[in-house]
């Protein structure tokens, strides 16, 4: 496992009935890339993690290296099962 970290802000306003203190929500509050009817779900992943190195043993992440993300992805997909990995648990968002 490894910590999941972001920078969110959270208004806080008053009910213009009440004078009561109230959160004015957004979905970015839980998450930087949830948006309006989107869900954030946790479960077991569909297919094992892999770990793609480059040449020297570097290890190739979508954090780093961006453009390799629909690569690394379509590895996974074809070799996760294989690869003598096991299913893990993840977090995604869920378009509404």
């Amino acid at each position: 496992s490894k910590p999941i970290s972001y920078a969110s802000e959270l208004t806080v306003v008053r009910g213009l009935t009440t004078g009561k203190a109230l959160v004015d929500w957004e979905p970015t509050v839980v998450h930087p890339q949830l948006t309006e009817g989107a869900t954030l779900k946790t479960g077991e992943s569909s297919t094992p993690a892999i770990e793609a190195v480059d040449r020297n043993g570097t290890v190739l992440t979508k954090e780093k290296y961006p453009s390799l993300g629909p690569i690394l992805d379509t590895l996974r997909q074809k070799y996760g099962e294989t690869s003598g990995g096991s299913a893990g648990i993840e977090t995604w968002i869920e378009p509404a």
